[in-house]
């Protein structure tokens, strides 16, 4: 993954809608892995769109619907088990990718099926099962680097897109990709 570009301004281009939304904004106030859920999403979003990208297939789909694979907040699931969050927050983030940027069916399954197999609804395509995969990927490495590390020297703020989107961009993933 180290000789893959990230096309930063197409990136953008594909999720910037998203990325301003106000209620996709409240996730920079979602705790999630020693991070913020907003932080996590991108994190996924960008993994997600280098992989599908360099293997040539379509990737602005499977790029959108990895940014809003955990889009909800603790009050979509307020009346809920912390312990069954983890299998209803996925139909929680779909209806919201849903209600506020009217996905496609394919889209809500990609969402819906990203915590396979702790739910039992399998991915129904490559795209759902390479979002699964770098959601448990990027996952582990923020709850090593950020939750169980507790390292000093990583940043807990969240990343604003505004100005130079290069710079932004490469901010959330410089520890994660050694991109250069």
């Amino acid at each position: 993954m180290k000789d893959v570009k990230v096309e930063r301004k197409e990136f953008f281009n594909i999720v910037s809608d998203i990325l301003e939304n106000e209620h996709f904004q409240e996730l920079k106030n979602e705790k999630h892995h020693g991070t913020s859920r907003y932080n996590h999403s991108v994190r996924v979003a960008i993994k997600t769109y280098m992989v599908a990208r360099s293997r040539g297939w379509s990737y602005v789909e499977i790029t959108r619907a990895a940014l809003l694979h955990d889009f909800y907040t603790n009050k979509d699931i307020k009346n809920v088990d912390p312990k069954k969050a983890l299998v209803v927050h996925p139909k929680a983030a779909a209806k919201n990718a849903k209600k506020y940027f009217n996905v496609s069916k394919r889209v809500q399954d990609m969402i819906r099926t990203h915590m396979y197999p702790v739910t039992s609804e399998m991915p129904k395509t490559k795209e759902a099962l390479l979002i699964s995969l770098i959601d448990k990927e990027v996952g582990t490495v923020e709850m090593l680097k950020y939750k169980l590390i507790r390292r000093p020297d990583v940043p807990k703020e969240n990343v604003e897109f505004r100005g130079n989107q290069k710079q932004q961009l490469y901010s959330i993933l410089k520890n994660d990709l050694q991109m250069e």
